[in-house]
């Protein structure tokens, strides 16, 4: 049965939401004021689709930099699984992981069970990425719900922003329209 699911939209400020890196630090995701954030949220590392998404985020990465964007990665791999995607993909920025039913409901992500061709004990995310400004708001939002969906290209993504952003200063009312920021 179908029900109506909350989302969160481009325009609001993206919720408290706390979570522990590979590192063991714990880390309030949101921007720091400064730079904007990419949260990248993938399903686990035994999907091959969030593989190849962390090897074109890590190869992004010095053009995300070179934009203001830092990034993070989120999933509800347990720390010793989270820890060998980071190290088999050398990752060189913050992997959240363990997350629970109550930081996916945060997210407004589309949740999955496990199922009995892949090796997850426990529920896990389908993909979604945020892209948040340096004040918080949710600039970008893109939810998909199968294994293939929300993987967006680095390139078409840093457009897009580089274009609004370009826009709101040359018109600066263009500042304030939010694309997307309500559903039906």
């Amino acid at each position: 049965m179908a029900t109506h699911k909350l989302v969160l939209l481009p325009g609001q400020t993206f919720p408290d939401l706390t979570v522990t890196l590979t590192t063991g630090e714990q880390e309030v995701v949101k921007s720091d004021g400064k730079n904007a954030k990419l949260i990248v949220v993938y399903r686990g590392a035994f999907c091959p689709f969030c593989n190849a998404t962390a090897e074109e985020l890590k190869k992004g990465l010095p053009k995300l930099k070179e934009n203001g964007i830092d990034v993070i990665m989120l999933s509800a791999d347990l720390l010793d699984v989270a820890k060998k995607f980071v190290a088999d993909h050398s990752l060189d920025f913050p992997v959240g992981h363990s997350l629970d039913e109550a930081q996916l409901k945060t997210l407004s992500t589309y949740v999955s069970s496990p199922t009995n061709y892949i090796e997850q004990k426990q529920i896990f995310s389908e993909p979604a990425w945020f892209l948040l400004e340096a004040n918080n708001k949710i600039k970008y939002v893109e939810y998909g719900s199968t294994s293939f969906s929300a993987r967006p290209n680095i390139d078409k993504l840093l457009a897009g922003y580089n274009y609004s952003k370009k826009r709101a200063q040359e018109y600066p009312e263009f500042g304030k329209v939010v694309f997307g920021s309500y559903n039906l």
